[in-house]
């Protein structure tokens, strides 16, 4: 019972000398700051002394200061971090978990004059991905590849290669089906970008028209590229957001809506453009020529119902396309057009009452000498009239008119008429053609430009001129657009209006002249038409050396040619490049497409014959209604429905020509007369 009060009488007394300790280490620490205050050292140790030399006045003072300096430390890290740092770590952090993407507008449609499609865009997608979440590039390339046609190791390649932070693409294009089966992975380091593919139905057909986009969706050449900020329109932006662990969130916010492009409608009629095409395609192969060329104008306002080239290519697949064949040689090459020249001549001449029809020229047996040169003809003439200058096609006849008529004058008209100059048409890469200075040799210039040499223009160029020859004298400005459609409001374009450049009466006679070109003992009986009058001109001009020595072996053969003769509905122009063999002559190889062309598109265009035609089996139209023209169509009721173009195929087959009133498909067939049919269109 002692022990436990010995201990608490122990711990007391522990307690009491602990305290009495503090307390003199409290009145030591009092007296050593009052001495320290007097400049007095304490008389303890010569150690402690020292040690509280420098001392701040207490604990307090230090504390503070640490806080001062930490808060300026502070205050001067987020100074850096949120002003000078700030729009970058920002930027950043909006990348992780928002990103603005473009979203593509709907680029605008190219149509026909029909409303036939030349070129259309379908939905696709770009197929990116988010290198800061592949982890494993190997497992998501086994994953991928099948689904976009690719080898597994390519894309293992590509996916090592993307640096964190990025998002590179992958795959472009992919068909909205294609990119279902891969969304279907579930794969949280994959997203779509919309995108479009550019499509043309007709593919190398309207080519050179139509032009055709890159993957960027920019057009290139024909109307794409001349009319490529109406067609594509205005991009949107959307707002793709992730969560925290980088998913993306389902839908978006779209920041801008995309603005769709204008849909162009064309002149072109898609018909007539596939006629051509197939004529022309024959007739380059069957005389193996470097080229072909063929437009097709209605001379009465300037619209061009079709124009193609050879070669072409296929807009759809241009990877296997060639530069030669992306060329449009209507308006960007330039050629010496030869015969077909001598129309401008006569008709200047004429116009200025320099000469007449009849007026007598001496072909000089078919050779004649201007200055040191000597002009040939292919074939031998004494005395020829100016009409049959250009029936025959006299070199030597043309270049005595150009004589007379003189190098100014000349001058003059071939201006008007449009040479050394741009036509104005909507293509990009327009060439101007070139009237040389020929004042340091006049006589020889003047001579040789009267027969379509010295001289250069596109065939473009060469139909348009043309067309204002045999309309009455008025040059129309070639166009290729009809109208433009904005937001479903079709907005007509803008026409330039004719310039005079002939007399009416001069563009009768030149009708009347020309129409002896296509008879029997013109230079192009191959281009007449069964059932129609048609007028035109033959060229045939041997090309320059390419070193500058003369005129070689090769030659471009032409005609250009107009129908019906005594009011044209159609201006056909065909040019072959090169042909090869014993037929080179223009009346010999680009006649006889001419003709092709113009027995298929008269029917199409409701131009009726003019007399009748004898039993022949015409081609059939392209617009998918066939008609048997062999089977027996005495009820009326065969061509109901039909189209004009097939209903006038079938009455022709039977001699008879039909009065025609209204538009659209045949609904009533009556006989108004004995032997006379109406059709009623509806």
């Amino acid at each position: 019972m002692k022990r436990p009060q010995q201990n608490s009488t122990r711990h007391k007394r522990d307690n009491r000398s602990g305290l009495l300790g503090f307390l003199k280490s409290q009145r030591k620490a009092e007296a050593s700051d009052q001495a320290a205050r007097k400049g007095l050292s304490w008389k303890g140790s010569s150690r402690g002394s020292e040690r509280l030399l420098g001392v701040p006045k207490n604990r307090l003072d230090l504390i503070i200061g640490l806080f001062m300096l930490a808060f300026v430390i502070l205050t001067v890290r987020a100074v850096d971090l949120s002003i000078l740092q700030g729009p970058q770590l920002r930027e950043m952090a909006e990348q992780q978990h928002e990103r603005r993407i473009p979203v593509p507008a709907n680029r605008g449609l190219i149509l026909d004059r029909h409303g036939r499609t030349l070129g259309i865009s379908l939905p696709m997608k770009t197929l990116s991905v988010d290198a800061s979440r592949i982890q494993d590039p190997e497992h998501l390339a086994s994953m991928l590849y099948e689904h976009l046609g690719m080898s597994k190791e390519k894309l293992i390649q590509k996916l090592r290669s993307a640096k964190p932070g990025s998002f590179p693409i992958i795959k472009r294009q992919i068909p909205p089906m294609e990119a279902l089966k891969i969304s279907r992975l579930d794969l949280d380091e994959l997203f779509f970008l919309p995108e479009s593919k550019r499509v043309y139905p007709m593919g190398e057909v309207t080519a050179h028209v139509v032009g055709y986009t890159n993957f960027n969706g920019e057009g290139r050449e024909g109307m794409e590229g001349a009319f490529n900020d109406h067609l594509k329109g205005k991009p949107g932006t959307r707002l793709i957001v992730r969560d925290r662990l980088g998913r993306l969130m389902p839908g978006g916010t779209s920041l801008e809506r995309a603005e769709p492009g204008t849909d162009l409608v064309l002149t072109i009629d898609a018909n007539i453009q596939y006629i051509a095409y197939r004529a022309l395609l024959k007739s380059v192969r069957n005389t193996n020529a470097k080229a072909g060329t063929v437009v097709v104008m209605n001379p009465n306002n300037g619209e061009i119902l079709a124009l193609v080239n050879q070669p072409s290519y296929n807009p759809n697949d241009l990877r296997h396309s060639q530069d030669h064949q992306r060329r449009n040689r209507a308006i960007m090459d330039t050629y010496e057009p030869g015969s077909t020249f001598k129309i401008f001549t006569v008709a200047a001449a004429l116009d200025k009452h320099i000469v007449t029809p009849d007026h007598l020229i001496n072909a000089e047996n078919g050779r004649f000498r201007v200055a040191d040169r000597i002009i040939q003809d292919f074939s031998r003439h004494k005395i020829l009239t100016v009409s049959q200058v250009l029936q025959k096609s006299s070199n030597i006849g043309a270049a005595k008119i150009g004589l007379l008529t003189g190098l100014e004058l000349q001058e003059s008209y071939l201006q008007k008429f449009g040479f050394g100059s741009g036509t104005g048409i909507e293509l990009p890469y327009e060439a101007r053609g070139r009237i040389p200075d020929v004042s340091q040799y006049r006589q020889v210039g003047l001579a040789s430009r009267s027969y379509g040499y010295g001289i250069t223009a596109t065939p473009l160029q060469l139909v348009t001129a043309a067309s204002a020859v045999v309309n009455g004298g008025l040059l129309y400005p070639p166009r290729l657009v009809a109208r433009q459609v904005v937001k479903g409001h079709s907005h007509l374009a803008e026409q330039a209006k004719p310039v005079r450049v002939i007399n009416a009466s001069t563009s009768k006679m030149m009708r009347d002249i020309l129409k002896g070109v296509v008879d029997p003992d013109g230079t192009a009986p191959e281009a007449d038409v069964e059932g129609y009058s048609v007028a035109g001109k033959t060229g045939t001009a041997r090309k320059a050396g390419p070193k500058s020595q003369g005129y070689d072996r090769r030659y471009f053969a032409s005609f250009v040619g107009f129908v019906p003769a005594q009011a044209p509905q159609l201006v056909i122009y065909v040019s072959i490049d090169e042909p090869q063999g014993k037929r080179y002559y223009g009346g010999q190889v680009a006649a006889p497409v001419f003709q092709e062309i113009a027995e298929e598109v008269l029917p199409l265009l409701a131009v009726l014959p003019e007399t009748r035609r004898k039993n022949k089996t015409p081609l059939p139209p392209i617009d998918g209604y066939v008609f048997n023209p062999d089977r027996d169509t005495k009820d009326p009721s065969d061509v109901k429905n039909a189209s004009l173009a097939n209903a006038l195929q079938v009455f022709s087959r039977k001699e008879i020509i039909p009065l025609v009133s209204g538009s659209g498909k045949v609904q009533l067939v009556e006989e108004v007369e004995q032997g006379q049919i109406r059709l009623t269109l509806q």
